[in-house]
Order: structure tokens, then sequence, then C-alpha cells
């Protein structure tokens, strides 16, 4: 049973594992650029066709480097696939996998993308301890096999009265046959065997805490401080767009490029949030043109600027305006000064032109809904899809806590027919969570 229950925790081990530190990136790439994750420079070195058993495939070569620059070594390669089977015609991603009992490696290959030279969406996730989850699994099944064929727990219990009557032993006879029972008992329980149930119960407590972790939500030393000082162009527009020009009102941050697969995702979500009353929807378009396709060009001159524009002009005008101001970060400093882990990225700034809330990945209802929606309330019940608390939601003008949001009560506030019904709701209502009620 010991063997049983150390497959437990070291399954145990490995949820909490993968939960807590794994790390998932989409990127963009040509031949020859690389990204690096979880301290793994991935590059990529080629794509081609390939002839499968039943099947073609667009493959890719993807070479993994550890170590400090100048000082690197290849640890593996990587072959990630797009397979067209031939007797169906299905479409299938087949993932490049590196595994060892410490980590799992995975790359998986997207859709080509527009422009020249030509590159490809990639999905690189750094995922430790998957191994333990079957490792454990293997040990718990061994355990369970061990403990079937021990004798020790095959045996039935001896009856001492039967036992001493049986013998012609009397009543001192039973009695030091208990004695001889009980002895017996206790050698086959030695304290020593509640350790590994004592281990679990760690395990699992361990495992609570690691699940309650939510691996999208990545510490930034930016929340409560001032947004950080920056002046970018607007893209299809004369003029700049500074960080101070977020005082006023609340205004909705998202890092985004073309490449990004994740921000196509998200894009219904920015689109719906465009309709809110009282919200600067802020585009800022990152490294849209990356090393490969800037052959040595100055990423600020205007050869530059003026291709990222066209491009990005045009996957807004296929996906949708979501945004009030779209900016252009050619050389990516603004989005290394905001502290971009990996596209998309989004943050919120309240009136006062403070970061209040950042999310890593792509927004879903249940991000605005959990974080979004209780900060910066730009909802009206007649165009808000994601508000937590609709029924409190009764008028038609702002939302109370787009007045009150780092800035006070506003005349919508103070004015406001409803603002008691409010009070059912206080982790929703600005008014008491910001104690200007």
């Amino acid at each position: 049973m010991q063997v049983a229950h150390l497959g437990v925790a070291v399954m145990v081990l490995g949820i909490t594992g993968v939960k807590s530190f794994e790390v998932e990136r989409d990127v963009r790439l040509g031949v020859g650029d690389s990204v690096t994750v979880a301290g793994v420079r991935y590059q990529l070195i080629g794509v081609g066709n390939h002839l499968g058993p039943n099947y073609l495939a667009l493959r890719a070569e993807v070479h993994l480097f550890e170590g400090e620059p100048g000082r690197e070594r290849q640890v593996g390669t990587l072959l990630p696939e797009k397979r067209r089977y031939v007797s169906s015609a299905m479409p299938m991603t087949e993932a490049g996998i590196d595994r060892n009992l410490w980590r799992d490696r995975y790359v998986s290959l997207g859709e080509p993308l527009a422009g020249e030279p030509p590159q490809w969406s990639f999905r690189v996730y750094h995922k430790p301890y998957v191994s333990w989850i079957w490792l454990g699994a293997v040990f718990m099944v061994l355990g369970g096999g061990l403990a079937a064929f021990d004798r020790r727990y095959r045996q039935a219990p001896v009856k001492s009265g039967a036992s001493a009557s049986g013998l012609g032993l009397g009543q001192a006879g039973g009695r030091r046959m208990s004695a001889i029972g009980a002895a017996a008992t206790s050698r086959r329980m030695p304290r020593w065997v509640f350790v590994p149930l004592a281990l679990f119960l760690g395990m699992a407590v361990f495992l609570a805490v690691g699940l309650t972790r939510n691996p999208q939500e990545i510490p930034s030393p930016l929340i409560g401080q001032p947004a950080p000082a920056f002046k970018l162009p607007v893209v299809g527009g004369a003029g700049v767009f500074g960080a101070e020009q977020f005082k006023g009102q609340v205004s909705l941050v998202n890092l985004w490029a073309t490449w990004c697969a994740g921000c196509k995702e998200e894009h219904p979500i920015l689109m719906a949030l465009a309709r809110q009353p009282g919200l600067q929807m802020v585009g800022i378009n990152y490294k849209e043109l990356q090393a490969s396709e800037l052959s040595g060009q100055d990423p600020l001159s205007p050869e530059v600027q003026q291709k990222a524009t066209a491009r990005s002009q045009a996957w807004l005008q296929k996906q949708g305006q979501a945004f009030s101001v779209n900016l252009l970060d050619l050389d990516g400093r603004v989005g290394m000064d905001f502290g971009v882990y990996g596209l998309p990225e989004t943050y919120l700034i309240d009136r006062q032109g403070v970061v209040r809330f950042k999310h890593a990945g792509a927004l879903t209802p249940e991000v605005l809904q959990q974080n979004c929606c209780p900060c910066c309330g730009v909802c009206s019940e007649a165009v808000c899809d994601f508000h937590p608390a609709k029924s409190h939601a009764r008028w038609s003008g702002q939302c109370v806590v787009v007045g009150c949001f780092g800035g006070g009560p506003s005349a919508e506030c103070a004015d406001h027919p409803d603002c008691a019904a409010c009070s059912s709701s206080p982790a929703w209502c600005g008014l008491d969570r910001f104690g200007a009620r």
C-alpha cells in the first residue's frame, strides 16, 4: 500500500507542477527567427513538404538551444506537422514533442501568414512534471497489485475464544491467545505505515493551494502604479498618442499583432467592449514586423511604418475596428515598459492613469466577469454582455463605476435613482469598492 500512496503523492506533485508553472506562447516565425520560452530558445530552421505513409504534410524543423548567448548548445529538434490524410482529406495538427522526467516541450505549427518573407504562426508550450502524472499512475497500479498478492491482507481474523477452546486451553489460555493475537496485529501495523498517509495529506494541501493559482494572471509591478510614459504614432492618422491621454477616462489597453493567433480569438470580445459607453479602447500593435522581415532596416523607418500600417489596417478592416485609437510599437520598447509577457495582453487603466489590472492571454467573458467589469464597470443593460450583476444595471447611461473609478463620484453617480440597488452587490458597485459611498 505504501507504493500506491507514493504514486498518489507523485501524481499530485505532477498535476500541481503543470497547473502552476506551465508556459504557453503564440509567436510568428520566419526561417531563422527564434523565440525564448522558459529559458530555451526555439529557432525555426525551415518549413517544407513531407510525404507520409497515408498523408501529405507541411513539416517545420525547430531546433532547441540552451545556455547563454555565445555558449549555447543544441538540446533537441522538433518536427511539428500539419497533415492532410489522403482518405479523408481532413487536416490535422501533429505537435513536435520533447519530453523527459522533468518537463515536456511542445511546438505546434499553425497557419501561414501574409507577408514577405514567408512566416507561420506557432504555439510553444512548456509543461513541467507532466511525466510525473503518468509515473504516479504506474506506482498506484503497482501498489494495488502488490497489495492484492500480500498474504497479510488475505488472512482471516483469529477469534481468541474459539481458538482457545479448540485447543483446550480454557479461560487463561484464551487470554494468552488474545495477547498473542494483539501482539501479532501490532507487528503487522507498525506506526510508520501512516507516513504515506501524512505525505498524501500534505500533497493534497499543496495541490489545493497550487490549483488556486491562475497561470494567466502574471504578477505585474505596474499594478497600482501610473502607466509608463510613452508616445507612439497613431495608425492611419496624424500625430502621436501619449500616456497623459489616459487621464480623465477609463482605458483598456490591448497589445496585439496580426500574427498573434490569440488576438484573433479574443477580438469579438474587444468588439463587444468597444460598444460600451465611457471606455477608451487603445490598441498597441506590438512588433508587427519581426526581425526576418526587417532585413536590417531600422524598425522606426518610414518604409517599415508604412508596411506595418497597411498590414494592421487590413487586419482590422477584416476582423472589425475595436479600438478608439490604434498605435504602432514597431521596436517593442513600449511593450517592454509595460512588461509584456506574450501576446495578447490587456491592461485596465483608471481615470487617473493608474494601472489597475493586467491579463496575459486571450480575453474571455469569464475574465471580464471576474475582473474587468467590477473594476471599470463600462456597462449598461442594453449593450453589456458580460456584466455579472445586470439585474442592478437598470439605467441607460453610464455605469456608476465609470464615474467613480479612481476619480470620486460624478454627476451620474450622485444623481442616480437606483444607486441603492447596488448595495446588494458591493463587490461590483464602484461606490462601495472605492469608499466613495
